[in-house]
């Protein structure tokens, strides 16, 4: 049998291979054929939320306390999905505990693991609206 002229020439893939593989590994399919959303696991801190004084402290880029917050949440839940995990390591707000709760429902993630830090000290109060605070067993 002569030799191809045309080096350039491919092996067809087999379709049910490619397929199989597809289905699979880029589609997320487990052993039951339920598609799964794998979890990301998030690390943050000191988002400060209420502290009108961190913007001077910090020298962050913000008019007022409210757009600050506003704008912390809005970047925070661009990137977070509802079935992330999130570790947040001190300073989440400072204030009253119904302002802690305001921010903490306003986050898409919903198991979050805080560390409270020397502003949090109603966060410490918060232990229905974390997954776990650190001063508590997990």
């Amino acid at each position: 049998m002569p030799l191809s002229h045309n080096r350039c020439q491919r092996r067809k893939r087999s379709k049910s291979f490619r397929s199989g593989t597809q289905s699979i590994i880029e589609t997320g399919l487990g052993r039951q054929g339920v598609t799964r959303d794998m979890p990301n696991i998030w690390f943050t801190a000191d988002f400060h939320f209420g502290h009108n004084n961190i913007i001077r402290y910090c020298n962050r880029p913000f008019r007022s306390v409210e757009e600050m917050d506003q704008t912390i949440l809005d970047r925070l839940n661009a990137s977070v999905k509802a079935n992330d995990i999130l570790y947040f390591l001190g300073d989440f707000c400072i204030g009253n505990k119904a302002k802690a709760l305001e921010h903490r429902k306003q986050i898409r993630c919903k198991k979050i693991f805080a560390v409270p830090g020397n502003h949090d000290k109603q966060i410490r109060n918060l232990t229905e609206e974390f997954s776990c605070l650190a001063q508590q067993p997990c």
